[in-house]
């Protein structure tokens, strides 16, 4: 399942998602700017997703949308890579 599946399973306005996504990319760029690295920020945004999966008792939703990321990226990174099945 990926991204927008889950987006139209749950109900989730998709306006409202992107909204709260440029608002927290603003948030990333002035960690960027104030000399925050990248894998810094990258692990303090997967610690806040589980945080909120830990006291929203969100987690099952959580693991549906980290694995379907993690399945995105890595299809991204292949195709990127020129990598081919063997």
């Amino acid at each position: 399942m990926d991204l927008k599946d889950i987006l139209k399973r749950r109900d989730l306005d998709i306006e409202q998602c992107v909204a709260s996504t440029d608002q927290v990319m603003q948030q990333v760029a002035m960690e960027v700017f104030k000399g925050t690295s990248i894998d810094q920020i990258q692990v303090a945004l997967v610690s806040s997703v589980m945080n909120i999966a830990d006291i929203y008792k969100s987690k099952k939703f959580s693991i549906l949308i980290l694995k379907a990321a993690l399945t995105q990226l890595e299809s991204e990174d292949f195709i990127e890579s020129g990598k081919k099945l063997n």
